[in-house]
């Protein structure tokens, strides 16, 4: 089987800068605008596709650390083997392997070709869905019993634009944490009890995203807080803990005492009784509460360790 599909790797990698990391550690979004995860590579892989030792992400990662653009292979146990040939912005695909193995090859093709694509739009959300467009069966050859099929799958990508007044959605407040996120669409997340609450990120990506190494209790309130912009927990939902994301639409410092916290004019924003800094640790983080205020920054995730602390603030 031979996957085509328009997508050069090799380009999206070097125009969003991301260096000499391998692929599998980049961070994508899956999902809806009110029901996403973000996750690795490496990570979506072993939830949706479990067991498997991923030879495609192999196949890619060999692929980038090429310095030229000729046929890249990999050879499998069996005699079977993927390779992959770039022909300027197309990519072809070859599988040689039984037909279960070819299907999950070409589910992976989609996801990636949605994932690692650049987006349409200089700012604002783009939803990328994977379709196959035909399915060419050339021939069949062998002998003594072994039946040897030649085909070709064309995999095409649709997009469309999430309209901005959507931001204002519950469930979508995610979306002003990044300047142009794309969104792949058609894919599974992990289950969540209550489903249309936003983005479940890692809470250590949460807290570069703000700009933010510690999570403070703040006179009973949860929060991550960088300079011009804040997260802080809302809800509950069974084992999720809900953020709220806020933002200094000015690029201004915003305070611990930011009046939409606790003013006159504030949303009823606070954190349920109940909830211990130690519970962080356990539990999926989800965020997705509307804010009428946006934040358009794209970011490189790096590792780090939340410190966690009390505070209290002196009003």
């Amino acid at each position: 089987m031979t996957f085509s599909l328009e997508w050069d790797l090799k380009k999206f990698v070097i125009d969003q800068e991301y260096g000499p990391i391998i692929l599998d550690h980049i961070f994508c979004v899956t999902g809806t605008r009110q029901r996403a995860q973000a996750t690795t590579v490496q990570q979506y892989f072993d939830q949706t596709w479990p067991g498997l030792h991923h030879p495609l992400i192999s196949l890619l990662n060999k692929f980038l650390s090429c310095t030229q653009f000729p046929p890249c292979d990999l050879e499998l146990s069996g005699g079977s083997s993927l390779t992959i040939r770039q022909y300027r912005s197309h990519c072809y695909i070859d599988v040689t392997e039984p037909f279960g193995f070819v299907a999950e090859i070409g589910e992976q093709l989609g996801w990636l070709g949605s994932a690692l694509r650049p987006s349409e739009l200089p700012e604002g959300v783009i939803i990328c869905v994977p379709r196959v467009l035909f399915v060419d069966i050339h021939g069949q050859s062998g002998r003594k019993g072994n039946i040897t099929t030649q085909a070709t799958c064309r995999i095409a990508f649709f997009m469309g634009k999430i309209n901005d007044s959507n931001h204002l959605l519950s469930g979508f407040c995610w979306a002003n944490m990044f300047r142009n996120p794309m969104i792949v669409g058609g894919y599974p997340i992990r289950h969540r009890h209550q489903g249309d609450t936003g983005l479940e990120i890692p809470l250590e990506v949460m807290a570069e995203l703000v700009q933010s190494n510690q999570v403070f209790n703040i006179d009973g309130n949860i929060m991550l807080k960088g300079f011009c912009s804040l997260l802080i927990v809302t809800a509950i939902d069974a084992d999720a803990v809900i953020w709220h994301f806020l933002f200094s639409a000015d690029g201004e410092r915003i305070s611990y005492c930011d009046t939409r916290l606790g003013g006159p004019e504030a949303m009823r924003i606070a954190t349920p009784k109940g909830l211990e800094l130690k519970d962080l640790e356990t539990r999926q983080h989800v965020v997705g509460w509307c804010s009428h205020d946006i934040l358009k920054r794209g970011f490189t995730y790096n590792a780090l360790s939340c410190l966690i602390r009390d505070r209290q603030v002196v009003y």
